[in-house]
């Protein structure tokens, strides 16, 4: 079975949980997201300090904001506008929607969510490229991996030559 496919609609403590649960199941002692550190305030606004990067909001908790109720989808997109602006001492003009495509991750109402927000735009993750029809709170994004420097090269070079 799809271990993903059945995580993924849970809350994000009843997800941490069970994958806890199924690493010591495992024979793992340490804690499955021991070697994964949340990024601090301070690389954050170390990551502001370049030109090129745009800090966005991505939602409190990573769960698709399609599962919750309004009330609370309200609460996952706000916030996490609120808390950057905070943080960094400036707007946050950009959202990503946590697992972002059509079916799963958007809908009506959390567009509505995302505008009424003050946010200028919005990326799914639908793949595609960005043209003068596209809604500007549905933009398309090319997923990034763990790659080599020259993998993220080809790749973003492939994906431009589209």
């Amino acid at each position: 079975f799809d271990l993903h496919k059945l995580l993924r609609p849970m809350d994000q403590d009843d997800r941490e949980r069970i994958l806890e649960k199924l690493w010591f199941w495992a024979g793992n002692v340490m804690s499955p997201r021991s070697n994964r550190k949340v990024m601090s305030v301070a690389e954050l606004l170390e990551l502001t300090n370049n030109k090129l990067i745009e800090v966005g909001a991505h939602a409190m908790s990573h769960v698709p904001l399609t599962i919750l109720q309004a009330d609370e989808q309200r609460h996952e997109i706000m916030g996490s506008k609120e808390k950057l602006e905070q943080i960094l001492n400036c707007s946050i003009h950009a959202f990503a929607y946590p697992y972002g495509d059509i079916s799963t991750g958007v809908g009506n109402t959390i567009l509505d969510f995302v505008q009424q927000s003050g946010f200028n735009m919005a990326c799914s993750t639908m793949s595609g490229l960005v043209t003068s029809a596209t809604n500007p709170f549905l933009l398309p994004r090319c997923l990034v991996r763990d790659w080599t420097g020259d993998e993220f090269s080809r790749r973003l070079w492939g994906f431009f030559a589209q």
